[in-house]
Formats: structure tokens, C-alpha cells, sequence
């Protein structure tokens, strides 16, 4: 989530490559901008191709709500396609060797109701999920404006031999609705939190 500044995060993305170049892919939530072009950040101009969804404007005043914004490597190009965009999201699929993996970047905004915004993810889920091959892997990520606290714990057999624990930790132990409607979500598709489970600060 960057908070509208798209065009400040050039010298945090070119030092970041200049570290790692190992990356296939940048999501970017909460754009604000509602008209193209979109400004690109010149540590990506050449290295990447990118999809938008632009940020909705509510009223005649204030700023835009949202935007997405996803930059993929041109060596990708090739292998992925775009199969949902809407001023939620950006799913795109990309075959690889042996897998399809779905990516997805969502920006699911306070101001709509916590039921609405839940029931059209589970839509669209839904959708995909019957028509794309049962090996498929997901990874679905974005600004989801839920509070889930502690939730979200596996069974230690789901995460043997993987990077990440099977407890979630986090200083923030509120749940609230949008929460508890993201966690449903997430059991009844098999989706895993990501969030706490690494070595990583805990916020």
C-alpha cells in the first residue's frame, strides 16, 4: 500500500534491486490515480510491463479511493494473461513449468460494506476456481482492511518442511467483522495467512 505516492518510491525500488534483482513481480495498492498513463517509476520502465485498475472517485471532493497497480517482468510476458480486473482487483494467471499460479492483488476499500466487498471476492473465487486446473497454485495479497488478531493457526503437518509456522503472530489483536468474514473466506477456500508466520517483525 503506497498511499498515492507512486512517484516517490523510485530511489526505494532502484535501491531495492540494486540489493536483489530476483524479482518477478511488484504489486502496488492504493494508487490514487484515477486517469492514465499512470506515472511508472524509472527503476521499472524497462524491466517491466504493467495492468491497472484505476482509483474511484466517490464524490466532486476529496481524493480518489484506491487503484491498483501491477508490474511484471518482461520475461514473463509470454506466460501470463489477465483474467479479472475490477476496481477491487487484479488477478492475473501464469503458466509455468508443471503450474499455473493465479496472483492476485486486491484493494478492498472500508467504505464499502464488509458483507458486499467479502461476497464479491467470494464470487469471483468461486469462478476461477472451477475453471482453472486442480494443481493450481494461488497467491492472493493487497490491502484487505480487515483485522483478524491472532486468527488463522494451522495444524503443524500443513507447514512441515515450509518457511513459515504454523501459529500467526501479531501485536494487533483485534478482530473485527471484515475479519472474521476475511478468516470464513479464507477456510473455505484452503487459503493460508501469510502474514506473522515468518521471522519477520510482527506488527
Amino acid at each position: 500500500n503506497i498511499n498515492g505516492k507512486l512517484c516517490l518510491i523510485n530511489e526505494d525500488l532502484t535501491e531495492l534491486l540494486a540489493k536483489n534483482n530476483k524479482f518477478d513481480m511488484f504489486c502496488f495498492t492504493e494508487t490514487w490515480h484515477e486517469s492514465r498513463p499512470i506515472p511508472i517509476p524509472a527503476a521499472l520502465t524497462d524491466s517491466c510491463v504493467h495492468v491497472d485498475s484505476l482509483a474511484i472517485r466517490d464524490s466532486s471532493l476529496g481524493r480518489a479511493s484506491g487503484g491498483i497497480l501491477l508490474f511484471i517482468q518482461t520475461n514473463l510476458m509470454k506466460s501470463y494473461t489477465v483474467i479479472d480486473i475490477s476496481s477491487l482487483w487484479i488477478l492475473i494467471r501464469i503458466n509455468l513449468p508443471g503450474t499455473v499460479l493465479v496472483v492476485g492483488s486486491f484493494y478492498l476499500s472500508p467504505a464499502i460494506d464488509d458483507v458486499i466487498a467479502l461476497e464479491m471476492v467470494h464470487g469471483v473465487l468461486t469462478d476461477l476456481v472451477g475453471s482453472m486446473p486442480s494443481n493450481t497454485v494461488w497467491l492472493l495479497g493487497g490491502d484487505w482492511n480487515s483485522r483478524i488478531g491472532l486468527a488463522g493457526d494451522l495444524e503443524r503437518d500443513l507447514t512441515a518442511g515450509a518457511c513459515i509456522g504454523e501459529r500467526r503472530l501479531s501485536l494487533d489483536r483485534t478482530v473485527n467483522r471484515r475479519g472474521r468474514l476475511f478468516t470464513e473466506l479464507c477456510e473455505e477456500f484452503g487459503l493460508i495467512v501469510c502474514n506473522g508466520r515468518s521471522d519477520a517483525p510482527h506488527l
